[in-house]
């Protein structure tokens, strides 16, 4: 929006919540993005003029057939993927209460009611884990646990907010994968990756053996998120997609399958980082103007190079680390 503003466009941003931000108000911890910050950018870019409607959820408030029949020249899907994934996990009766990470994160970011003490169990080894641990870490929990299936260095959280998780008391185990949930736990075995090369099916197997139980008063969910294609109704364009459940894009400019609709972030295929979606959404700006004033007028504006693409080695993403600033209510 930011963007296509700036290249001479009126922009009318349509969300289901109440008001902007996205990912960065509901799913990131005011430890890692306090909301001054967050507040300070988001007021920069709608005070240029750029209207909000919130409370405005697509499928259900509008719809794609009816904003591009309503004087609207095209329109950029940046929905996310806000479904989160569930384990091949047993779940018995007297399991402790199971919730997914984000909307964990979203009830602890918003002030709402979680569990406070006792162990808190997360299971995955992405930012969202990491994040949750910590968070549940500041919610007064004694003991925060994180298990994952992948090996340690494998973890796709950040390497250096994985010791600054371990630095605050949290244990990590790599190599578990969770078997079964009941009274007072759940139940992990040692992972091992599926090497039989079948295509569906989680990577991980449980290893055949009795697994531990680990104690856990709450348990959270942070293996992963999908997308949620209900936000197509009757009569909307038929849009393509990927086989892993993602909106078909150009990488280049984000343009869909219809030439009026662009895509970016989680719901388009590539790495799900912060830093990609915004830079999906500033290609998309360049593609749609593109798209409707021509090449030789966007141009005049380039969008940011591509990234390495998804699962490339590590090696190609390497940065140097940068100071960090503790948070005053963890400093040592």
């Amino acid at each position: 929006a930011h963007d296509l503003f700036l290249r001479g466009y009126e922009v009318a941003v349509f969300d289901a919540e109440e008001g902007p931000g996205g990912m960065l108000r509901h799913g990131i911890p005011e430890h890692r993005l306090p909301r001054e910050a967050l507040e300070r950018d988001i007021r920069r870019i709608f005070d240029l003029g750029i209207s909000f409607r919130g409370g405005a959820a697509l499928g259900r408030d509008v719809t794609l057939r009816g904003l591009l029949g309503g004087g609207f020249d095209a329109v950029f899907l940046g929905l996310g993927a806000r479904r989160g994934l569930r384990p091949d996990m047993e779940v018995g009766a007297g399991s402790p209460p199971i919730v997914d990470a984000l909307g964990y994160l979203r009830a602890a970011r918003s002030g709402g009611a979680l569990p406070g003490g006792g162990t808190v169990v997360v299971i995955g080894g992405g930012n969202s884990a990491v994040d949750s641990a910590r968070t549940a870490r500041r919610r007064g929990a004694g003991r925060v646990l994180v298990l994952c299936p992948e090996a340690r260095e494998e973890m796709a959280a950040i390497p250096e907010e994985i010791l600054e998780a371990e630095r605050e008391g949290i244990e990590v185990r790599a190599g578990r994968i969770p078997v079964r949930s009941g009274p007072g736990g759940v139940e992990f075995a040692r992972a091992r990756r599926d090497d039989s090369g079948r295509r569906e099916g989680p990577p991980f197997l449980a290893v055949e053996g009795t697994g531990t139980l680990v104690e856990a008063d709450l348990v959270v969910l942070a293996i992963g998120q999908e997308t949620d294609p209900g936000f197509l109704g009757e009569g909307d364009p038929v849009l393509e997609w990927t086989v892993d459940g993602r909106l078909r894009v150009d990488p280049e400019t984000g343009r869909t399958s219809h030439p009026r609709v662009f895509a970016g972030g989680d719901l388009a295929p590539g790495e799900r980082m912060v830093t990609s979606a915004m830079a999906s959404g500033i290609r998309a700006a360049w593609g749609i103007d593109r798209a409707l004033r021509g090449p030789a007028a966007a141009d005049r504006r380039m969008p940011p190079p591509r990234g390495p693409p998804a699962g490339s080695p590590p090696g190609s993403r390497r940065r140097r680390p940068s100071p960090r600033a503790r948070p005053r209510s963890w400093a040592r």
